[in-house]
C-alpha cells in the first residue's frame, strides 16, 4: 500500500546511510515517513525540494501565481493564431478554443 497525505508540508528529504538514495521524508513538522521511493510531486515549487536531497537539475521553474480569462467570441475569430509574449517576462498570451467559441488569455 502507500501512504497519500494530502495538506500536510514535507521539510526535506530524507537519504539513506549511502547518501545516494532517499530513504524518506522529513514532514514539517519534524516527523519521518520512511519510504525506498520518493516523488517529488510539488509542482514548480520541485527544486526546493530537490535541493534537500542535494539534486540539482538543468531545469528550473519560477512559482508563479497568474489569471486566466475566457472570452465568448465569434465564430470568425476562432481561426486566430496562438499569440503569446516570447521576449519578454510578461508571460502574456491568448488562444482562441474554437471547440467552445472561447479566447483564453493571461
Amino acid at each position: 500500500g502507500i501512504d497519500v497525505r494530502f495538506n500536510q508540508k514535507v521539510g526535506g528529504v530524507e537519504l539513506a546511510a549511502c547518501g545516494e538514495r532517499s530513504a524518506g521524508v522529513r514532514m514539517a513538522d519534524g516527523s519521518v515517513i520512511s519510504s525506498g521511493v520518493v516523488v517529488n510531486a510539488s509542482g514548480p515549487w520541485f527544486n526546493k525540494l530537490n535541493a534537500t536531497a542535494g539534486v540539482d537539475l538543468s531545469t528550473t521553474a519560477l512559482p508563479t501565481r497568474i489569471q486566466v480569462g475566457h472570452k465568448w467570441i465569434p465564430d470568425e475569430f476562432c481561426k486566430l493564431p496562438f499569440v503569446a509574449d516570447g521576449w519578454g517576462p510578461s508571460g502574456i498570451y491568448f488562444m482562441p478554443r474554437a471547440a467552445n467559441n472561447q479566447l483564453v488569455f493571461g
